[in-house]
């Protein structure tokens, strides 16, 4: 019989930094032991997906749907393997494998203010603004202070153009992560689309160098190629955008549709890098089938999405954009820091 201490260090929704980290050291150990005495303890290999998901393990994607998948079978109504098996769908570009699971996790727990989060936040890559709005607004009011709701709502008002309504949420949101360089990140998008540009680059510097997010890196990312989107910098933009895909985002319908990389769309760099993003998921609905049914080692049935080739070539260019941050403020020094790139 497991221990209830066991069952509560494995069972327990990390909180975000904890996530970044990979879960903490006395999580890993008590996920271990708990599958050690019972293999078929599903809150333990629920646990075991969440932490292969994280960066810290290199976002193990089949390892992740694997261990998560497991979980269900043993424990369909296991809430934290259904939510982390929609976000790992979510950040694969699988929106409607995604909403379908977390509209069933909603129905169990219909005041679980992440769940809300979550279907907004595939309503907003879906291009559906308003019901993105109507979750996002359903979880603060649950719960004001909660992290993805404050870090994730702005973005619903900006990719709709309401830049006024992004302000005030924006505002909002640093009064819960005062320091945050993801909500920097999304003013440097707000300064940028009312075409203040010295002031948006400058923002989007600060964020880039500032330090850890509270949430993946990879969403930061997303929105600074976004700012060098809609500043009309398609080699900035482009780098980073392969960079937030090599990093834990391959979201094929995040990059095709957000409104604001639309400028890139003529660019024959950005058509490549959508070219192979298209071509690597097109299989992951009958991969992921396959995974989540046990048809056999996971490392046969879904890729990890990170091509070697292109994670070492994106790490290359950031860290020499982080460089060139570092060595001067001046437009014209960034520009220079990527254009070999």
């Amino acid at each position: 019989m497991l221990g209830r201490g066991w069952r509560r260090r494995t069972c327990r929704w990390p909180s975000p930094s904890n996530q970044a980290r990979g879960g903490s050291a006395g999580r890993a150990v008590a996920i271990r032991r708990a599958l050690a005495i019972d293999p078929g303890n599903a809150e333990a290999q629920s646990a075991r997906g969440q932490v292969l998901w994280t960066p810290v393990k290199g976002f193990q994607n089949r390892a992740a749907l694997h261990a998560l998948g497991a979980a269900l079978r043993l424990n369909p109504g296991c809430h934290q393997a259904r939510i982390w098996q929609c976000l790992v769908f979510l950040h694969l570009g699988l929106l409607k494998e995604a909403r379908e699971g977390l509209l069933e996790a909603l129905a169990t727990n219909p005041d679980d203010a992440r769940t809300l989060v979550f279907i907004g936040q595939v309503a907003l890559y879906a291009g559906n603004y308003k019901e993105a709005d109507e979750y996002h607004e359903r979880a603060l009011a649950i719960d004001p202070a909660n992290i993805w709701a404050n870090l994730f709502f702005p973005i619903v008002g900006l990719s709709s153009n309401r830049l006024e309504r992004a302000q005030e949420q924006l505002r909002a949101a640093f009064q819960v992560l005062p320091s945050e360089p993801t909500l920097k990140s999304v003013e440097a998008l707000i300064w940028a689309k009312r075409g203040e540009k010295r002031k948006a680059e400058q923002l989007i510097r600060r964020a880039l160098t500032g330090g850890k997010p509270v949430l993946h890196t990879h969403q930061m990312i997303h929105n600074a190629a976004a700012v060098y989107g809609v500043l009309g910098k398609p080699a900035q933009a482009i780098t980073l955008s392969r960079k937030a895909i090599a990093t834990g985002l391959p979201n094929y319908p995040l990059f095709r549709d957000d409104p604001n990389l639309q400028p890139l769309h003529n660019q024959p760099a950005f058509a490549r890098m959508m070219g192979d993003l298209k071509e690597t998921v097109r299989r992951l609905p009958q991969r992921i089938r396959a995974v989540l049914t046990g048809c056999g080692p996971a490392a046969n049935c879904l890729p990890d999405l990170r091509p070697e080739s292109s994670s070492r070539h994106a790490d290359l260019a950031i860290t020499a954009l982080s460089r060139a941050c570092a060595r001067s403020m001046e437009p014209e020094t960034w520009s220079g820091g990527l254009r070999r790139f």
